[in-house]
């Protein structure tokens, strides 16, 4: 074989090999997604809170995150569904509503009005009083 072909050989698969480290180390990158939010009222309403991120980049496809919705007291408004990318979500007893992140992500928050005004009432055993206070968080 001559000096010349033995080079250009040489150097043709030093570039394939080059070119194969860069690619692979490419498919290892994470990728990182956002979480928006939309909702049909004014934030004096309703407040929408997403929970952070394990990560400050953004959220890693199949973290699990979740929204809260605080309905402002008295207001006489309730939330009337949630959803994720279109897809509806329920609310837990913790007042969560829970997603996983499959990429980008919009929270759509619908809230109605309601007429009626849903109240917590607590008692006080020892003073025997009752406390009556509107619901602000759904």
């Amino acid at each position: 074989m001559n000096k010349g072909f033995k080079g250009i050989v040489i150097t043709l698969a030093l570039v394939l090999a080059l070119t194969l480290a860069v690619g692979l180390s490419a498919c290892n990158e994470t990728e990182y997604y956002s979480v928006s939010t939309e909702c049909n009222v004014d934030q004096s309403i309703a407040q929408i809170t997403v929970s952070p991120s394990t990560n400050t980049q953004g959220y890693q496809k199949g973290e699990t995150a979740y929204v809260t919705v605080a309905i402002a007291p008295g207001s006489k408004y309730a939330v009337e569904s949630v959803s994720a990318n279109g897809t509806a979500l329920s609310c837990g007893q913790d007042g969560k509503y829970n997603f996983t992140v499959e990429g980008d992500t919009k929270i759509s928050v619908q809230i109605i009005q309601t007429t009626d005004v849903a109240l917590t009432v607590s008692a006080d055993d020892e003073k025997g009083s009752f406390v009556v206070s509107p619901v602000g968080t759904v």
